[in-house]
C-alpha cells in the first residue's frame, strides 16, 4: 500500500439484498483474527504461570479473539447462570487455560496479504478501525479514570454491524461508501439492505448471539436511554463514542467539516471528563504508537488514508 488515498470501484448499479436474507448470512459470520494474535495466546496458554491479565490484555488487542470469546461465552451453554458477562480476564478464568487454548485454535484466522486492495479487503479496513478506536478508547479512558476495559470494550464493538457487513457483503458496503471516504453513507446501505442500518444488523447480531446488554448498548445507542443507566456506564458509553468521532472524523476527505467536527469532540473531552488538549494529544500519540509496536499490519492500512497525520496535526488549528 503506497499511501495514495483512498479508491475503490464506482458501480453503475447499486447492489441490494432483502433484509431478512442480510440477517441470514450475517448470523454465521465469524470476524477473522490475527495470526500472530492467536499464536500468542496458544503459547501463554501453555505457560501455566501466565496471569489471566495479561491473556486478557493480548486477547483485546484483537478484534476477532474478543468477538469469538464473546460469542462462545454469552451464549447458552456458558451463559445460563451468569448474564450479561463482560469481562475478558473473567472469562479467561471461567475457561481455563485448556479450554482456552481449545477456543482460539478453532479461529478463522486472517490471511496476511502484501498489499491490500479497498475493493478486495474492505473487512480489514473496519477490523483495523475497530482495533484503533478500542486502543484510543482504552488511553482515553485511562486518563479520565473510567473503566479501561469496559470501554475498550465497547469502543471495539460499537463498529460490529459494519465489520460483519463487510465480511458477507463487501460489495454493498463498497458501493454504499461516502464519495471520497472510508465511511458508510447510511442512507445509502439502508437502502440496499432492506432498511437495516449497519448499527440496526449489528443489534440485531449481538441480540441473537445473546451478548450483554452493554454490547448491544455500544453498538446501537439510539435503541435505548442512556439516562437509565449508572453514572460510571454512561461516562464509558459517551468516551467511546467520542473516540469513534475522532477516528471518522480523522477519515473524512473534507477537512474543514473534520476540523470542525474535531472541535466540538475535543470540546467534549475538555468539559465531560476535564482533558487538557495536552492530555488528549498524549492519549492519541499513545495509541497509535501501540498500534504500530503490536499491530503493524493495521497500523498501515489506517496511515494509508491519512488518519494519524490528520489527528496528530488537528490541535494545530485550535
Amino acid at each position: 500500500m503506497q499511501g495514495t488515498g483512498f479508491r475503490y470501484m464506482v458501480q453503475t448499479q447499486q447492489p441490494r439484498i432483502k433484509g431478512e436474507i442480510l440477517l441470514a448470512r450475517a448470523r454465521d459470520a465469524w470476524v477473522p483474527a490475527w495470526p500472530q494474535k492467536v499464536r500468542a495466546i496458544l503459547a501463554m496458554c501453555g505457560d501455566r504461570y501466565v496471569s489471566a491479565a495479561k491473556i486478557s490484555t493480548v486477547i483485546l488487542e484483537d478484534y476477532g479473539l474478543t468477538f469469538r470469546l464473546f460469542r462462545l461465552m454469552n451464549s447458552a451453554f456458558f451463559s445460563v447462570h451468569r448474564k450479561d458477562l463482560v469481562s475478558i480476564r473473567y472469562m479467561v478464568v471461567l475457561l481455563g487455560l485448556e479450554n482456552l487454548a481449545h477456543a482460539v485454535s478453532k479461529a478463522h484466522v486472517l490471511r496476511p496479504v502484501k498489499r491490500v486492495s479497498f475493493t478486495r479487503d474492505i473487512n480489514l479496513f473496519f477490523i483495523a478501525r475497530g482495533v484503533f478506536a478500542s486502543l484510543l478508547a482504552l488511553h482515553l479512558a485511562y486518563e479520565a479514570k473510567c473503566d479501561t476495559e469496559k470501554t475498550a470494550i465497547v469502543a471495539m464493538f460499537r463498529n460490529l454491524g459494519e465489520v460483519v457487513a463487510s465480511l458477507v457483503i463487501p460489495q454493498i458496503v463498497l458501493s454504499s461508501l461516502k464519495a471520497g471516504s472510508p465511511v458508510i453513507d447510511e442512507a445509502k446501505f439502508k437502502k440496499s439492505c432492506g432498511g437495516y442500518s449497519p448499527e440496526n444488523l449489528g443489534f440485531e447480531l449481538a441480540r441473537n448471539w445473546n451478548m450483554p446488554e452493554l454490547i448491544r448498548l455500544a453498538i446501537c445507542p439510539s435503541r435505548f436511554n442512556l439516562e437509565t443507566r449508572e453514572d460510571e456506564e454512561q461516562r464509558l458509553f459517551v468516551l467511546a463514542d467520542l473516540a469513534r468521532e475522532l477516528i471518522l472524523q480523522g477519515l473524512m476527505k473534507h477537512k474543514r467539516s473534520g476540523n470542525k467536527r474535531m472541535r466540538f469532540t475535543r470540546k467534549s473531552l475538555r468539559d465531560d471528563y476535564n482533558l487538557d488538549d495536552k492530555t488528549i494529544d498524549y492519549a492519541f500519540s499513545n495509541a497509535i504508537m501501540e498500534l504500530y509496536r503490536k499491530n503493524g499490519f493495521f497500523y498501515k492500512i489506517l496511515d494509508s488514508q491519512g488518519l494519524f497525520d490528520f489527528i496528530l496535526n488537528s490541535n494545530e488549528t485550535y
